[in-house]
């Protein structure tokens, strides 16, 4: 019996990591870099409520890039894409999962002030800046 159930555990984990290399390599599309930093991607843009520092929810929609390492923040002042413009191309595609290309630069440091002299919020880490929205 345990080696039965040695044999169906190893099974289990062949099939479970062929799996997720096989959904990661579909899915996936090379980054091209631009320069400067720069990269041409193409990735699901997801939405999340914004979450005070108590850790309540508001009703406040966030925009955020998915990639595989994590999802990435969408910093709008400091990009050349306003709001609105993602969200009129967002608005053109069908279906639950809404992915588009962009021009991208990851930076890192302060997510919610815009002006250094004017501190909203302290929430810091790697965020996008969108130059772009590619059409295809």
């Amino acid at each position: 019996m345990r080696l039965f159930f040695l044999a169906f555990l190893g099974l289990l984990i062949s099939a479970c990591g062929s799996t997720q290399g096989i959904s990661s390599t579909m899915n996936k599309t090379e980054d091209l870099s631009t320069g400067e930093g720069k990269y041409i991607i193409s990735a699901p843009i997801i939405e999340k409520s914004f979450v005070q520092k108590k850790g309540n929810n508001t009703e406040f929609i966030e925009y955020y890039v998915q990639r595989s390492v994590q999802d990435y923040f969408i910093k709008f002042c400091e990009g050349k894409v306003t709001v609105a413009e993602l969200e009129k191309h967002l608005k053109k595609q069908k279906g639950d999962i809404k992915s588009l290309t962009l021009e991208i630069e990851i930076k890192d440091g302060l997510w919610d002030s815009c002006d250094e002299n004017n501190m909203v919020q302290s929430r810091t880490g790697e965020y996008i800046i969108i130059h772009r929205i590619v059409e295809e």
